[in-house]
């Protein structure tokens, strides 16, 4: 969560693909929004199909350099303001970025979008700094341009309503003002919920209702 206190920079992971990049402009812009700097990471040794690049390590190391600093000049021309890091780095991307977890503010990653059962994965990276990062991780669509980022929704995954999900709703409230977005809380119902009912596919009446009402005092208060 980003609030009072936080120092931590806004980490991106990048990897040169349309999804990261749109990631980044929005990692900026909230970065500027919160006064905070931007880590932009490149791990050279995890990048993207079909990357224009040598299979050698050097031309790998190469091509995520260039990266680095291409992002790094495009940010720095759209935001006189903002201080840019960069880190290339051989360690699995979701290994690098979830180490950084504990101090950033938040994680960024690009998403493929949605439309379709396939595009609705967000890759292997993401998912895996889904289930390791210590902070809220944002994932940016790739058609969510930073010029048109008020036209759409935050998202906050809930795991638990109640006082654990908290920071996150803050977090993701925070960044809605800031674009004028509306923000919509999404929680999962565990499989658990359904052993109950065995030939049933819904779970009990009763605990959904609860759940419901106890999300929608969780982005009430």
């Amino acid at each position: 969560m980003t609030g009072s206190g936080v120092t931590g920079p806004v980490v991106v992971g990048l990897d040169g693909s349309p999804a990261s990049v749109t990631a980044a402009w929005w990692a900026a812009r909230t970065a500027v929004e919160q006064r905070l700097p931007v880590l932009l990471l490149h791990s050279w040794t995890t990048q993207p199909v079909g990357a224009p690049i040598a299979q050698e390590a050097l031309g790998k190391q190469r091509y995520g350099g260039e990266v680095l600093e291409g992002m790094e000049a495009e940010l720095l021309q759209r935001h006189d303001d903002l201080k840019v890091t960069t880190e290339l780095v051989s360690a699995p991307a979701s290994k690098a970025l979830a180490d950084l977890g504990g101090t950033a503010a938040p994680l960024v990653l690009g998403s493929r979008g949605h439309g379709s059962i396939a595009s609705f994965f967000l890759g292997s990276v993401s998912l895996d700094v889904l289930g390791l990062a210590r902070c809220p991780v944002v994932a940016v669509r790739a058609e969510d341009t930073d010029d048109d980022a008020e036209r759409y929704e935050i998202v906050v995954g809930v795991q638990e309503a109640g006082a654990a999900s908290d920071p996150l709703l803050e977090f993701g409230f925070t960044a809605a003002e800031a674009r004028g977005a509306r923000v919509r809380a999404v929680r999962a119902l565990p499989l658990s919920s359904l052993v109950a009912h065995p030939r049933g596919t819904h779970p009990d009446e009763g605990y959904e209702l609860d759940e419901q009402a106890r999300l929608a005092a969780a982005v009430t208060l």
